[in-house]
């Protein structure tokens, strides 16, 4: 009995550690969930955005994933051998991959972050460089206006990256 109160206790303070962030989290959650099953033209709206906006992300991702992933399984393409020879300019690529619109990009640089194949700094780059599914929006209506961006974003990621790297003390520069 004692198990179970204690188990009980130790989630009512993961449910309100934060300032309830897990709280609000499932509160929107719920949110989104009631408004998705709503009747009539309103629920249609809301539904066909989920199930369109979750089929473009996961299409966009898997792909991106496929692409980069293949080389290392598909071919004798060796990624770790790669990073390993390349680590004073992991920075860049990594604002580059950030740049790319979506998030597969992202996806890449934090799994070989995680990995402890690349810099802090890389994973910093990255992060200041995506611009996520808002690069499709701005690509489709001003693409000038988006390569700029993107342009600069590569830039101030590296600048990141690099200055991160340095006062971090990570020896890849």
């Amino acid at each position: 009995m004692n198990a179970l109160i204690n188990a009980i206790s130790n989630q009512k303070k993961l449910i309100f550690a934060n300032e309830g962030r897990l709280l609000k989290k499932s509160f929107f959650g719920l949110l989104i969930l009631a408004l998705a099953f709503q009747t009539g033209e309103f629920g249609e709206v809301v539904r066909n955005s989920m199930i369109e906006a979750y089929i473009q992300v996961s299409v966009f991702v898997g792909f991106t994933l496929f692409v980069f992933i293949g080389l290392d399984s598909l071919t004798k393409f060796d990624v770790k051998l790669f990073l390993l020879k390349t680590q004073k300019i992991h920075v860049p690529i990594s604002a580059f991959l950030g740049a790319i619109p979506g998030c597969g990009g992202a996806i890449i640089v934090v799994t070989q972050y995680v990995q402890g194949r690349i810099s802090f700094g890389s994973l910093v780059a990255v992060l200041t460089a995506t611009m996520g599914d808002a690069a499709f929006l701005i690509l489709a209506i001003e693409p000038s206006t988006g390569l700029l961006i993107f342009s600069l974003g590569i830039v101030v990621g590296s600048i990141t990256g690099y200055l991160v790297d340095f006062f971090h003390g990570t020896k890849f520069m």
